[in-house]
């Protein structure tokens, strides 16, 4: 199967994660400081930078849930776009890499490995590499499954389809037939107008 480029973690420096890092805490200080206006345009001119869509709550909630360098690597990755004609094969990888972390480490390393290239997933160090050594395994496995579920649930309909991952005991094949299999339930047209006639007194038919 061939695995789709956009599926991949953009490459990022050590020093670029490092601004990103200080950006994140510039933010929290405004929120401390109750500089609420202020925070929520920097939040604004850091989504547009990134391509992210972050809610300020992030910056502040976030320290119960992720690290400050978790939470970096995750905002150096541009939002998902739905990719067309995805497979059943495509959703079972993604669904593996969710599932287990550290396989998705080990995938992206083996094909970096391929590609006889250097990326940061596999070590590198270069000028423009990210240099991910002082990044904390757990960080990284952390990041990687947050990746490749939004990835997962930007090419799917099922709502909250992490809960068959993360609170089932389903293997990733049968975690794709369910969501293939998923239907959203569409209301007839006149449903709507006619529940809008009854609460408001409307007769029927007029």
């Amino acid at each position: 199967m061939k695995w789709r480029a956009e599926w991949n973690p953009k490459p990022i420096s050590s020093s670029e994660l490092k601004d990103i890092e200080q950006e994140i805490m510039r933010i929290e200080e405004k929120l401390a400081n109750a500089e609420t206006e202020a925070a929520e345009e920097s939040v604004r001119a850091f989504n547009a930078i990134r391509g992210r869509n972050e809610p300020v709550s992030v910056f502040r909630d976030y320290g119960g849930a992720m690290s400050r360098t978790e939470l970096a690597l995750r905002m150096s990755q541009p939002e998902p776009v739905r990719s067309e004609n995805v497979t059943r094969a495509e959703l079972i990888e993604l669904i593996r890499r969710v599932q287990d972390p550290e396989y998705a480490a080990d995938a992206l390393i083996d094909r970096e490995a391929e590609k006889a290239e250097v990326s940061g997933f596999a070590g590198g160090s270069g000028e423009n590499e990210a240099d991910l050594a002082q990044v904390s395994a757990e960080d990284r496995t952390a990041f990687l499954q947050e990746f490749y579920l939004e990835r997962l649930t930007a090419n799917v309909c099922m709502p909250d389809v992490s809960d068959l991952i993360f609170w089932g005991d389903l293997e990733a094949e049968e975690i794709a037939d369910r969501v293939l299999a998923y239907a959203p339930t569409e209301l007839p047209p006149s449903h709507g107008r006619s529940a809008m006639r009854n609460r408001i007194g409307i007769p029927q038919g007029r």
